[in-house]
């Protein structure tokens, strides 16, 4: 026998010797002399017991755990002079691990498309993988019917050692996490007695975290001249997915999933200005409201666009057309004659490139682009914002609401930056007036 299956036989040992010794810790004459109910193996596996005529479950049969939760329930059942201690969960519900409920939660979630856009998972699906991972590491081997308040605590004071956590993602991640509580307390996983317990946690509050940021990094309002800075360190289509943000305002996941069957040249509103109709497939962001996100493409973001032709379904922006164009350059450039070995190895290699651009790409493009420019780094929704800000403070905040697709111009006003100097424009405006006033 291994030395851990040893130590464990000994733990099961002292267990059922610690049980037995309960029997003869009764404190009331009732008790005196009445022999503790006995551990049964259950057809599902589990252990369990009858105490005063209520069914307990403690846990997978011969293992340490069920002797613990067995002994447990003697000693309960002992200060309360016979009478039954609170109802345990059933056998499904003692059978659960943590792992099997954050399992089974994300398999509903794929089952019925939940966070899923034009047939691919939105960055909520990998934001709840990556919780359920680390509690799984955390927890995951524990039975949900002994996961506490003070379990979900522990695992949120392991987050908070991570400084670079700000609080409100601690608090995201722990909402997250209980989430999957939820769903499983509503199909039977999760006792109500479970529930209630966890479902008490209170949120991390300002000042309870000491000098921990609040938010990551703020975001700016990025310029046209920013951007034009950068583009000569991008390939040629991050360049032209750049410039289009600039002219249009568009989200970084909508610039990447542009495609010429869904750009409509004629046969709409305006469409007599000469613009072009970019219609988002699925309706962008908000499309599972039933919104339609639209954008107005002039000139010169249909001259940009003009440079990457493409079949009607695929994107306009591919890494692999991109990778298949740098080749024909640099080979078109060589000057040496290529050698038949080198032809050879060149026609068996393969490499598999994406169809379109992910979000974490073109932003990491954008950031080691600006690293190579000596500029402030900045992210591509950054360049949104630097859109909304113009359009706000030249046309208005409606025209910047219209222009974002926007619902609310309460959304609107997070995307305007205030600078500083602003205030130094409208103080010299307002010593313009007096001085008038003063003369007239």
């Amino acid at each position: 026998m291994h030395e851990p299956q040893q130590a464990q036989a000994k733990r099961c040992a002292a267990l059922r010797v610690q049980t037995v010794t309960y029997s003869s810790m009764a404190t009331t004459p009732r008790m005196q002399g009445r022999r503790p109910p006995k551990l049964s193996k259950h057809s599902s596996g589990q252990a369990r017991v009858v105490v005063a005529g209520k069914t307990y479950y403690c846990g997978k049969w011969g293992s340490a755990e069920s002797y613990l939760r067995h002994a447990e329930l003697i000693r309960e059942w002992q200060e309360r002079d016979g009478a039954p201690p609170p109802k345990a969960p059933n056998v499904v519900q003692a059978s659960t691990t943590v792992g099997d409920l954050l399992d089974r939660h994300l398999e509903h979630i794929d089952a019925t498309g939940r966070y899923r856009k034009n047939g691919e998972p939105t960055p909520t699906r990998a934001w709840i993988v990556a919780i359920g991972k680390a509690f799984r590491a955390f927890a995951g081997n524990m039975p949900v019917s002994r996961c506490t308040e003070a379990t979900i605590v522990a695992f949120r004071d392991q987050l908070e050692r991570n400084q670079e956590i700000t609080r409100r993602g601690i608090n995201r991640k722990i909402t997250t996490l209980l989430q999957a509580f939820r769903w499983g307390r509503v199909r039977g996983l999760v006792s109500k007695a479970v529930w209630a317990d966890v479902s008490t946690i209170e949120p991390l509050k300002r000042g309870e975290v000491g000098d921990r940021a609040e938010h990551g990094r703020a975001r700016r309002a990025v310029t046209p001249e920013e951007v034009q800075r950068i583009v000569a360190h991008c390939c040629p289509q991050v360049a032209a997915m750049l410039q289009l943000q600039v002219m249009c305002g568009m989200r970084p996941g909508e610039v990447l999933a542009m495609r010429w069957a869904d750009i409509q040249k004629s046969g709409f509103e305006g469409c007599e200005s000469g613009a072009w109709l970019y219609v988002v497939p699925g309706g962008g962001k908000t499309g599972h409201h039933g919104h339609v996100t639209r954008y107005f493409l002039m000139k010169s973001a249909q001259q940009i666009l003009e440079q990457f032709p493409a079949t009607p379904l695929a994107a306009i922006f591919s890494p692999a057309a991109s990778m298949a164009e740098r080749r024909k350059k640099l080979r078109a450039a060589r000057k040496s004659r290529v050698q038949p070995s080198q032809r050879d190895r060149d026609r068996a290699a393969r490499h598999d490139y994406a169809a379109s651009w992910g979000i974490n790409e073109y932003r990491r493009h954008i950031l080691r682009a600006c690293e190579f420019a000596g500029i402030r780094p900045f992210t591509p929704h950054e360049v949104r914002h630097g859109f909304v800000t113009w359009a706000a403070n030249t046309l208005g905040l409606g025209a910047a609401a219209a222009a974002a697709n926007h619902r609310n111009v309460t959304t609107t006003q997070r995307y305007v930056h205030v600078a500083p100097i602003d205030a130094l424009a409208v103080a010299a405006a307002a010593q313009t007036r007096a001085e008038r006033g003063a003369s007239g």
